[in-house]
C-alpha cells in the first residue's frame, strides 16, 4: 500500500494544470503525430493551445476537425484543446504566436510547455518533468532531445541532440542556474524541451520578441538569469 504522505503528494502533483502551447505553420503532414503525442501523455491534466500562423496547406482545417474540444474549467482533469487560427501570417517566426498562446492560458494553469507542430513528445515526458519540478522546487525543468529525420526511402533516422556535449556536463540530481553552471548558456535556447513555472513567467514578464526571426536569445537571456533549472 502507498503511505498516506505519498497519496497526498500524488494528489497534489495531479492537481497541477499544465498548458502546452503548440505553434504551427504548414505542417499538415506532421501535426497529427505531434498532437497525438501530446494527447496520449501519461499525465492528463493538460490544457493544449494550438496557435496556427495562417497555414495554407490544410493544417488549420485538420486541427479544427480532429482536435478542437471544449474550453478548460477548474474541474477538468483530461486534456482540452483550443485552436487559435491567426487570420494573417505574422512573418516573424514563432514570437507572436507563442505570446498569444501564453496570454490564452487559463487562470488554472500552473506550468507551461512549448511544442512545435512537427515535434514528437515521449509519452511520459510531461509526468517526468513535473515530478522533477516538484522534487527540486525549480522554476524550469529541461529535458534532452533527439533529432529525427525522414529519409528518402521513408525510414526514420535519429541522432543525438546537437548540444549533447554541453547537456552531458549539466547535473541531473541537483538544482542549478547560470551562476553555478555557466555551461547552461551553451545549450540550445529553444523554448521546447522545457517545463516552466507559470508564476515565474508572469512575475518577470517573460515574453518572446515579436516580428523578428531570431527570438530565442533575448527570451531565454532573461529566463536564464531569473530561473533555477534542473
Amino acid at each position: 500500500p502507498v503511505a498516506p504522505s505519498k497519496l497526498s503528494e500524488y494528489a497534489l502533483l495531479e492537481s497541477k494544470r499544465i498548458c502546452i502551447i503548440m505553434t504551427t505553420y504548414n505542417v499538415v503532414d506532421y501535426v497529427s503525430i505531434a498532437m497525438d503525442s501530446v494527447l496520449t501523455q501519461t499525465y492528463q491534466n493538460l490544457e493544449i493551445i494550438v496557435v496556427d500562423d495562417n497555414s495554407n496547406d490544410g493544417t488549420t482545417d485538420l486541427l479544427l476537425k480532429k482536435y478542437a474540444t471544449n474550453p478548460p474549467n477548474a474541474s477538468t482533469v483530461v486534456p482540452t484543446v483550443q485552436i487559435i487560427h491567426l487570420t494573417h501570417n505574422t512573418n516573424g517566426g514563432a514570437g507572436q504566436p507563442s505570446n498569444i498562446g501564453m496570454e490564452s492560458c487559463s487562470n488554472y494553469t500552473d506550468y507551461v510547455m512549448f511544442a512545435d507542430g512537427d515535434d514528437y513528445i515521449e509519452n511520459d515526458a510531461v509526468e517526468s518533468m513535473l515530478a522533477h519540478a516538484f522534487r527540486f522546487k525549480t522554476d524550469v525543468v529541461m529535458a534532452d532531445f533527439d533529432v529525427v529525420e525522414t529519409l528518402d526511402d521513408g525510414s526514420m533516422s535519429s541522432t543525438p541532440s546537437y548540444d549533447f556535449q554541453h547537456w552531458d556536463e549539466l547535473p541531473s540530481d541537483i538544482p542549478f542556474n547560470v551562476i553555478t553552471h555557466p555551461r547552461l548558456l551553451r545549450t540550445s535556447p529553444v523554448p521546447w524541451r522545457k517545463l516552466y513555472k507559470r508564476k515565474m513567467l508572469l512575475q518577470y514578464n517573460v515574453k518572446f520578441p515579436e516580428y523578428v526571426q531570431h527570438i530565442l536569445i533575448s527570451f531565454f537571456g532573461l529566463l536564464w538569469i531569473c530561473s533555477i533549472f534542473v
